[in-house]
């Protein structure tokens, strides 16, 4: 009986020795890199735009380069599935010395999960100077906080 019980003694320091080591070693892992899939994606993503001209990723219909804009100003045009996220992205209005006058949502007009072109309409509300040129800037949208996903396309207007 004396025997059990120096072994279950043993037995029982062995366990608590392991236990706290497994802890101890979990505590000092690093975090998890991202698995392959999503380094697959974000390689893509970034394959995809660096060499694609940005007429290939957006084309504004409406309003047309260096036309005159007034408020309300209706906006319309197509992109690619892959500028959209949750179905929007963000347009801004600036003026010639890079003043921020509005900002309006682009909603895409149909299914945007896609990379093909996808319809999108915006109407910005803004307050014009007398004169001057300004620009549209069309943001990609990118969710995540990897600046190297961010692009953009800007059309120049008239006020």
């Amino acid at each position: 009986m004396k025997t059990f019980r120096l072994y279950a003694y043993f037995l029982a320091v062995a366990l608590a020795v392991t236990i706290t080591s497994c802890k101890d070693e979990a505590k000092n892992e690093a975090p998890p890199e991202p698995d392959q899939i999503t380094k697959d994606i974000i390689r893509d993503s970034v394959e995809k735009t660096d060499d694609v001209p940005i007429q290939d990723l957006i084309q504004v219909e409406s309003p047309e380069p260096n036309t005159a804009v007034t408020s309300p100003l209706k906006i319309r045009g197509k992109a690619r599935g892959t500028w959209f996220f949750e179905g929007d992205f963000p347009v801004r209005l600036f003026d010639s010395e890079a003043n921020e006058l509005a900002v309006a949502i682009a909603t895409a007009q149909g299914e945007w999960m896609t990379e093909e072109w996808v319809d999108f309409e915006a109407s910005m509300e803004f307050e014009a100077p007398d004169q001057g040129n300004g620009e549209l800037v069309f943001e990609k949208s990118n969710p995540s906080d990897m600046r190297e996903l961010d692009n953009e396309f800007a059309v120049p207007v008239k006020f």
